[in-house]
């Protein structure tokens, strides 16, 4: 038993079966529409990296990656994003976690001269459970943004979310993040933080996280706003 792998027109289609624990990474460098789904009890860990194509003349990309993480099972996902700094990006990034399933994402996004990515989590089965952990790396004229959305809807899940920014040259940073608790998300345990370092005095790091809570007995769901670190403001006092 092994997984399979379906390049099409329409996208890509990555599929890990019941129960398979796949040893080593799985490296992909999809453009367009791609799917992991891996089913109950399976384990992986995919590396996706999105890069240019030399000497193509594409001036602007659509991405969308969705994750279905079924029962049990364990997905580590690595999603690389080096495009050059001539190609605007919009991207939709989505996953659903079932019961007892666990997600850790790692993102980085340093390309592009303009980004921005909407990546949602959606917590459907009990005990499911995310860390995502993301590097933003903007310089010269690039504006770069995330907007997340953590939406718990089943009791007992738990989720992390930390996104590191640095902005040099003229550039912005902007992060968008809500974690939200639906009534039925009983004893949930949430955090999110965002962290920018500020490397030139005419860039820019936007903070926006936000809180939504529904259910009456969630277990913690803290917020860390803006943490905000400017270089030469540090510089100017000898560190």
């Amino acid at each position: 038993m092994t997984f399979t792998l379906q390049i099409t027109e329409s996208g890509t289609l990555l599929h890990i079966p019941e129960g398979l624990e796949v040893a080593e990474p799985i490296f992909l460098k999809a453009s367009g529409h791609l799917t992991i789904r891996c089913e109950n009890g399976s384990k992986a860990t995919i590396v996706q990296e999105l890069g240019s194509l030399e000497g193509a003349a594409v001036a602007a990309v659509q991405t969308v990656y969705e994750i279905i993480a079924e029962s049990g099972s364990h997905i580590q996902f690595i999603d690389l994003q080096n495009l050059d700094t001539q190609t605007d990006e919009i991207a939709l990034k989505r996953a659903e976690i079932a019961r007892e399933a666990t997600l850790e994402w790692f993102f980085n996004l340093a390309g592009s001269r303009t980004s921005k990515t909407n990546l949602e989590i959606l917590f459907k089965g009990e005990g499911s459970h995310a860390d995502v952990s993301g590097l933003i790396c903007s310089n010269g004229k690039q504006k770069l943004e995330i907007d997340s959305l953590l939406d718990h809807v089943a009791p007992n899940t738990s989720s992390n979310l930390l996104i590191k920014s640095t902005a040099d040259g003229e550039s912005k940073t902007i992060f968008h993040g809500m974690i939200r608790i639906a009534k039925p998300a009983q004893k949930t345990d949430a955090y999110m933080a965002n962290h920018n370092l500020i490397l030139s005095d005419k860039a820019h790091a936007d903070s926006q996280p936000k809180l939504e809570i529904e259910a009456s007995r969630p277990r913690t769901a803290p917020v860390s706003g803006r943490w905000t670190v400017n270089r030469f403001f540090i510089s100017r006092r000898g560190a």
